[in-house]
């Protein structure tokens, strides 16, 4: 199958990347990790206004640009190359969220508030974690933890025994306590709820629709991962240009020159597997436009988000520590950014599954 991006598409990427190449520093990146939030909000506020990545895959009817998750994957891509300090991975992953699972009511009163920029949601990326929880009567208590982006949200939304609950978290009972993040530019954070009111904004069991956001989500993770590595390699190839020794540049010797080329094999697999799963989500999108059914789809989005995410996890793993190798001292040292793509990896790699959970779910699909 050829592939290949559009025009429209060509000069998205291309937007996106002029902004970001041009706003995103070192220092910029740094500064939002001395913020609680650990996010730059004139960047966010200037990507959700100016540049409408907030907005991208939400439904024209709700204001939205109807776009598909090919287009948001393209943006998410350059997101994660420069690292940018913002919520735009989770703000998208509400969407998503509310897009499957949520009632027509919800929806409607929902998406226009994200459009708007006056719902900032909150998602729960690890399930394992709602094990403690307890509803009864639209009221909830127990603890969730490692909450991406919790203190500057507005609410959260997660999906809890087959239904979507969604709670305001300017409600009473609510007590919200920052936790230590490996990525500063990831905060997490931990939330307790005291006989809390809750709405569930679904209607009936919703397991299935909850299984191809779960799908999305990771695609939308794998892609801004796979942007984390291609730039983590693109700092070692540049440093293995530039640095001298023994009168040649390090990229000359043979040790340096093969890690290199393996690096390069493993990313371009890995762009090839993130755009395709990006494209198998993108025909999701337009089979539900003109209502062509979905079966063999969803199957196939579940199996190529756990291809993406588990292969992903992997070349990102190898790219980061690589990145810190060739540098030699200096990448040990926190003056460098070398460390910035580790501590990324760090905190991604088990959110919506790690490598084993992914593997599982693979020879499920494989055997059965």
């Amino acid at each position: 199958m050829k592939f290949a991006l559009n025009e429209e598409q060509i000069a998205l990427e291309d937007a996106v990347k002029d902004f970001f190449k041009s706003k995103v520093t070192s220092g910029v990146i740094r500064h939002a990790m001395e913020n609680t939030a650990g996010i730059n909000f004139d960047i966010y506020n200037t990507m959700r206004n100016e540049l409408g990545l907030t907005s991208l895959i939400i439904e024209e009817q709700y204001g939205g640009f109807g776009a598909s998750d090919l287009e948001l994957n393209i943006a998410m891509i350059q997101h994660g190359y420069y690292l940018v300090p913002s919520p735009l991975r989770t703000q998208t992953y509400t969407t998503i969220l509310i897009q499957e699972c949520a009632n027509q009511e919800s929806k409607n009163h929902i998406l226009p508030k994200i459009l708007a920029g006056d719902d900032i949601g909150a998602v729960v990326s690890d399930e394992s974690t709602l094990k403690d929880l307890v509803i009864n009567d639209g009221k909830i208590s127990g603890t969730i933890e490692r909450v991406l982006f919790l203190e500057y949200a507005s609410h959260i939304t997660f999906v809890y025994d087959g239904s979507l609950i969604d709670i305001e978290l300017k409600d009473e009972g609510i007590n919200i306590k920052a936790q230590k993040s490996i990525d500063q530019t990831q905060p997490i954070s931990k939330i307790t709820f005291d006989n809390t009111k809750c709405y569930v904004i679904s209607d009936g069991d919703i397991s299935k629709q909850y299984e191809i956001a779960k799908a999305r989500m990771a695609i939308l993770l794998s892609n801004e991962m796979f942007g984390c590595a291609s730039s983590a390699f693109d700092m070692s190839l540049a440093y293995a240009k530039e640095r001298q020794q023994f009168g040649n540049a390090i990229g000359s010797f043979q040790s340096i020159k093969h890690k290199l080329a393996e690096l390069y094999l493993e990313l371009q697999n890995a762009k090839s597997l993130c755009q395709f799963a990006a494209y198998i989500s993108s025909i999701r999108n337009d089979a539900k436009d003109k209502n062509i059914h979905l079966s063999e789809n969803e199957k196939d989005i579940r199996h190529v988000s756990s291809m993406a995410k588990y292969y992903v996890t992997k070349i990102f793993n190898n790219i980061a520590h690589e990145n810190i190798q060739i540098h030699g001292g200096i990448g040990f040292t926190y003056e460098h950014d070398a460390h910035l793509y580790l501590k990324r990896f760090m905190a991604t790699k088990f959110e919506f599954g790690g490598q084993d959970e992914h593997t599982k779910l693979l020879a499920e699909d494989i055997f059965n």
